[in-house]
């Protein structure tokens, strides 16, 4: 190894823990020569020797950049491979920016398998680079680009390098920051770093340029950079300023020492205050779960105390009440439960197999919510099944249901994120993952109640959601304003506004329900079956070939009956007081289960029946047929939303209408 590489890489401890890599994210004016530069200091880490070996050990490196034409580095993971950025301005009728925006906040949704690449690569790596798009607003003020850098910044260390000076970025990041002066092969930077050091250089080479008004007074902008000087002079002294020439190279050896000082920095400074937030954070999560429990404990054993003293028959287990009081380990083996552990939220569309502890019995199995992603890294050789299915599934076959491509394996190593499929062209069609998370959803009924907790709850698992409403106006501001939020405006009798909200999904999670007014009052619902009409319309236009949608997951009431059902008091109470009072909407509801099962064939369907619906937070609920002894009166909203979801990638249900309760 030359003198000149031992100076450019730092020193190893004899005893040092392994350092985990450094990420640089680079970020830079539109035409400043960024993307040269990253192809500068990565054809500089191939060449140079690392400091943990011998030989060079290449940085890992990411385009974040989908408007870009050509790419003068070799990428590991290139959002082009993700994202058809053109398609995308088409599809959505974007300006250039509109389009690397939305393009960026698509691939946002993925990035926890870049985090998962990234990992699986950290060992044997020591920088990682990512490329920013030129338009530099996109990135650092879109809440895309706040999630990307703040991602990275938790992963591990993590430096900005910026090619000018933006003294607002170091705030809004507080990550070391590194200014990069490009292009010094053109003109010196010197003189730049000695206006930054020192204020009276600064002031001096204003005064030789200052400008006076026709009263020989110093102009405004005179004045206002005089002042500014002063105050900027002590904030100027915390940057690293590095003058880079990406055409020559000159100054790179600088630059990564500026890097090796911003990882120091990085793990004195920025670290503790990362750990101190999310302790905090977390610390304030947890005292809200508590009082919530604390509150629900309190409100069910109110209720508890009245039906004791309204009933003078109480028996105990046989009363139908009983389950939403009874204690956890009270469960026996012989009943279907969803266990989302530690009441989380599961995350729907993650491919997983069965684990050796659950039971293959569609009537008594126990499921845990807790998944992991299906990842391809194209650089690994091991997962010999999983290239095998790709090589199937480019032949045209499923190849185990999972991975489809059209265009097999790529033969030159790179990383690939997979999109959902979709045929409305703005995902790139070469590559993509059938089954895998985030789902482009269609909700219908999503300005009710019901539909805006599933809505909510949709778009904080990471799916793309449309919602296909009467009156968008019915929205909540912060499902409305979402980033990853389509409206589509219709009625359920318009056959073309549905198609098109239909055929750019990958399943339909509808919250349609009639409402509860008495017939023949003002609001009641109608007599003509609105609802079992629109549900034929929608599996109608499923079937068709050109619509790859052939999932639904419907609301339904214990008015439908199921062939699996027993003999239960409490709900046939129930049924019968809708029955007599509101006749209209049970017979809508009947006419609902008897349209989805009799035209539902090629379609995936799930009918998830509820009884009365509660405001609790409690999203742990009993999953089987009515009778069950475990199954009460109630499910909470949240429940609902949270069964459906899971139900989207877990598909225990297809072709079944299974009531649930809360537990």
């Amino acid at each position: 190894m030359s003198s000149t590489e031992e100076s450019a890489a730092p020193a190893a401890g004899p005893s040092a823990t392994p350092k985990k890599p450094i990420t640089i994210i680079t970020i830079g004016m539109a035409g400043s020569g960024k993307t040269t530069f990253v192809q500068r200091i990565t054809s500089y880490l191939r060449s140079t020797a690392s400091s943990t070996t011998d030989a060079p050990r290449p940085p890992y490196v990411i385009n974040l950049d989908p408007a870009v034409a050509n790419v003068p580095f070799e990428a590991n993971i290139d959002i082009r491979d993700t994202v058809d950025y053109k398609e995308v301005m088409k599809q959505y009728n974007l300006g250039p920016n509109g389009g690397i925006l939305t393009s960026l906040n698509l691939f946002t949704t993925k990035f926890d398998q870049v985090l998962s690449l990234v990992e699986k690569r950290s060992s044997e790596v020591d920088y990682i680079v990512l490329d920013t798009p030129g338009q530099i607003e996109i990135f650092t003020w879109s809440a895309s680009g706040a999630i990307l850098t703040d991602a990275m910044a938790a992963a591990g260390p993590a430096c900005l390098a910026y090619i000018i000076d933006t003294p607002r970025i170091l705030y809004k990041t507080r990550l070391p920051f590194i200014i990069v002066f490009n292009k010094t092969d053109v003109t010196p930077h010197e003189f730049a770093v000695e206006w930054m050091s020192d204020f009276e250089a600064f002031q001096a080479a204003l005064a030789s340029r200052e400008h006076r008004d026709a009263d020989g007074e110093p102009t405004y902008m005179s004045s206002l950079m005089n002042s500014m000087s002063l105050v900027l002079d002590e904030f100027y002294r915390h940057l690293k300023p590095v003058g880079v020439s990406s055409a020559t190279g000159a100054g790179v050896k600088d630059f990564f020492k500026a890097v090796d000082e911003a990882r120091e920095e990085y793990e004195k400074n920025y670290k503790p205050e990362l750990e101190k937030l999310k302790k905090e954070r977390d610390d304030k999560l947890a005292a809200t779960k508590q009082d919530s429990v604390d509150r629900l404990m309190k409100d069910l054993a109110v209720d508890k105390e009245r039906a004791q003293s309204s009933n003078p028959h109480w028996t105990g287990r046989e009363n139908p009440y009983l389950d939403k009081w009874a204690d956890a380990g009270e469960d026996d083996d012989d009943e279907p439960v969803i266990n989302f552990r530690g009441g989380s939220r599961p995350r729907a569309g993650i491919s997983r197999s069965r684990d050796d502890g659950e039971i293959d019995d569609d009537e008594n199995r126990e499921y845990d919510v807790d998944e992991e992603d299906d990842i391809v890294d194209r650089d690994d050789d091991v997962d010999t099944g999983m290239r095998e299915n790709l090589k199937r599934a480019s032949r045209g076959q499923q190849g185990g249901g999972s991975f489809e491509t059209e265009a097999g394996l790529s033969q030159t190593p790179a990383d690939v994120i997979y999109m959902p499929e979709c045929q409305c062209g703005a995902c790139t069609q070469q590559t993509r993952i059938v089954t895998t998370a985030p789902f482009s959803l269609l909700i219908l009924g999503a300005t009710g109640e019901m539909g805006i907790t599933l809505t909510r709850k949709a778009l904080e698992a990471g799916h793309i959601v449309t919602v296909y409403v009467r009156n968008p106006a019915k929205l909540p501001e912060d499902i409305a304003s979402h980033e990853s939020i389509i409206v589509v405006k219709g009625e359920l009798t318009d056959e073309d506004s549905l198609r098109h909200a239909i055929r750019h999904t990958h399943a339909i999670l509808s919250n349609l329900g009639p409402g509860t007014t008495p017939s023949h009052f003002p609001g009641a619902h109608p007599s003509n079956l609105p609802l079992a009409k629109a549900y034929s319309l929608i599996l109608r236009i499923m079937k068709e070939p050109e619509v790859e949608c052939k999932r639904i997951i419907l609301l339904g009431t214990v008015s439908i009956p199921d062939p699996n059902d027993k003999r239960d008091l409490a709900i046939w109470t129930l049924v019968q007081g809708i029955k007599l009072t509101a006749y209209d909407a049970y017979a809508d509801e009947v006419a609902i289960g008897e349209t989805v099962r009799r035209e539902g064939d090629g379609i995936e369907w799930t009918i998830v029946r509820v009884p009365l619906l509660t405001r609790s937070e409690n999203e742990a609920v009993v999953a089987g047929y009515v009778g069950a002894p475990k199954l009460g009166t109630y499910v909470s909203r949240s429940g609902f939303a949270a069964f459906c979801l899971s139900e989207l990638s877990r598909r225990q249900w297809v072709l079944k209408a299974p009531m649930i309760a809360s537990k």
